[in-house]
């Protein structure tokens, strides 16, 4: 059984005969973008891009992005409704793991208590630190970078080291991919990151609900009345797999699904979709 509740592709858009512009939120075409990322690719260690699609016999296109000396995960993937869609995705997957992995930013090195003595807003990000591992103390000295507090609305110093996506090397703070996005302008990437933390928000609170509430919030896909997608469910149901939906919008009201697929006629029983 797979579940994914990812957003579905990087440029998004529609089939060749219904294409819309306005279905994707990007400020450019996935041509556009794989044109001004190409260069880019081999300075940031990404080797080859790989087309997965016929490797399954669903049909829905994905590829990956192969980055061997990466300090994360080596293979990235990407799906979309067509091949271009699909292969910016992987693409823009495995950059921004790589920027992740060693942004080239301004690094300040100081202490808790120096930033404040001049005025500046410094959050060690404690909750983040791993087991075993002690706080930052307000004299410790240590390397900081300059990010912004949304909900303050001002600039904030962070930990570098708890902004880092780096495996190569023991952490002392807990690192995730999670709220990593990437786009063509700053304001996309920060939106993207923003959806996939309330996302990943959802995902935690959904955890603890109950069989009976799931149950309630598992939708038919045809109920979008979107043509692209119920023409998605249609390939998983004709390549011989259940797909079924959850609606797990959480109290940020923000709307959040997600799709499991199965073999529909699987051996050894029934699998509980949920």
């Amino acid at each position: 059984m797979r579940s994914d509740s990812a957003a579905f592709g990087f440029g998004g858009g529609m089939t060749s005969v219904t294409r819309l512009t306005s279905y994707s939120d990007r400020s450019c075409s996935p041509h556009e973008t794989l044109a001004r990322i190409t260069p880019s690719l081999s300075k940031y260690g990404i080797t080859r891009l790989a087309r997965l699609t016929d490797l399954d016999r669903i049909g829905i296109p994905v590829w990956n992005a192969i980055a061997p000396n990466s300090r994360s995960i080596v293979i990235n993937q990407g799906n979309g409704i067509e091949d271009i869609d699909a292969k910016v995705s992987a693409a823009m997957e495995a950059l921004e793991r790589a920027v992740g992995g060693n942004p080239q930013i301004d690094v300040r090195r100081a202490s808790r208590r120096q930033l404040e003595s001049e005025g500046s807003f410094g959050e060690p990000l404690d909750c983040l630190i791993l087991a075993g591992q002690s706080d930052v103390h307000p004299e410790e000295m240590l390397p900081w970078v300059q990010g912004y507090d949304i909900i303050a609305d001002r600039h904030v110093w962070v930990p570098y080291e708890a902004i880092l996506l780096d495996d190569t090397k023991s952490n002392r703070f807990w690192q995730s991919s999670d709220g990593l996005a990437s786009g063509n302008i700053r304001i996309e990437a920060t939106f993207h990151g923003l959806l996939e933390r309330i996302e990943r928000d959802a995902d935690v609170l959904w955890q603890f609900a109950s069989v009976a509430e799931k149950s309630t919030n598992c939708i038919d896909i045809n109920s979008f009345r979107d043509p692209v997608l119920s023409g998605l469910g249609q390939r998983v149901r004709d390549a011989g797999f259940r797909l079924q939906m959850f609606n797990r919008t959480s109290d940020i009201g923000v709307p959040c699904f997600e799709a499991f697929i199965a073999p529909d006629a699987p051996s050894g029983g029934e699998i509980a979709l949920y």
